[in-house]
């Protein structure tokens, strides 16, 4: 049987807002190497502390450009890989060998109306308002949402449409 799955850009960054509600993240340079430390020693308590600096260290660095924002958004990418992009990809493998077919998607747009803060990027279920066309109700009533966004509402729609399973 067909599986269709995917993931957005910043898997983790709701994560980062909801769990982790005692760091400011709205003030990116508040989040200090420390606490990017202390997240991954959350998520893997028995790792070595040598592991956990290199998986900081490496998350860290892939994103030099973000300056203050670094330490936040490895916060984002670490959690999102961890709970989210990891195990979506294990399961895929899974199907891919038992020989199901795998379709994957990866989401990367912003939407113009998203109500989270713009340092959230492409959060978890981004996805969904353009696949069940609800575009309209992602910024509340006084949002319309963009051409382009309704033009990637209906190739959402047509891709999640035309894959074997739809007949």
């Amino acid at each position: 049987m067909p599986i269709l799955t995917g993931i957005n850009a910043n898997e983790g960054s709701c994560i980062v807002i909801y769990a982790g509600s005692r760091f400011n993240v709205e003030n990116a340079s508040s989040i200090s190497w420390d606490e990017l430390l202390q997240v991954v020693r959350m998520i893997v308590p028995e790792a070595p502390e040598e592991a956990v600096r290199a998986v900081a260290l490496r998350y860290s660095q892939e994103e030099k450009g973000r300056g203050e924002a670094r330490y936040r958004w490895a916060m984002d990418q670490i959690l999102g890989d961890y709970f989210i992009v990891c195990p979506v990809a294990e399961m895929a493998g899974r199907e891919v060998e038992t020989g199901s077919p795998v379709y994957a998607y990866y989401f990367t747009h912003h939407s113009s109306g998203l109500s989270t803060p713009g340092w959230t990027g492409v959060p978890q279920g981004s996805e969904l308002p353009y696949l069940f066309r609800t575009l309209a109700s992602v910024g509340g009533a006084s949002h319309t949402p963009t051409e382009a966004e309704g033009g990637l509402s209906r190739r959402v729609m047509q891709y999640f449409a035309v894959y074997p399973w739809s007949g």
